[in-house]
């Protein structure tokens, strides 16, 4: 195949992928609609303001425990390299 061809089928090929793309939009929204009957998203009702920020309060509060377990578990992994590497030289050193 010559230089044109290659240049036709790949123009070919960017058409049908642009009509398959309208198709995938088509098919998502009708999903959506069909999954949500056409209603759109909102907060229930029950849930209050002093909900949400008590929510978002417990989340940060979250965020930082997973952080500082994480430092120290870096710092104990540290530490037990560093203990390994203290040994592994005192035995070479003997």
């Amino acid at each position: 195949m010559g230089t044109l061809g290659c240049i036709n089928d790949m123009i070919q090929r960017d058409k049908e992928n642009r009509e398959l793309r309208k198709l995938g939009r088509e098919r998502r929204k009708d999903r959506l609609d069909r999954m949500y009957c056409g209603k759109k998203l909102h907060l229930s009702e029950g849930v209050t303001a002093d909900d949400m920020k008590q929510a978002q309060e417990q989340i940060a509060d979250k965020q930082e425990q997973d952080l500082k377990q994480e430092v120290t578990f870096a710092y104990l992994v540290m530490g037990i390299c560093t203990l390994l590497t203290i040994c592994v030289i005192l035995f070479l050193l003997n």
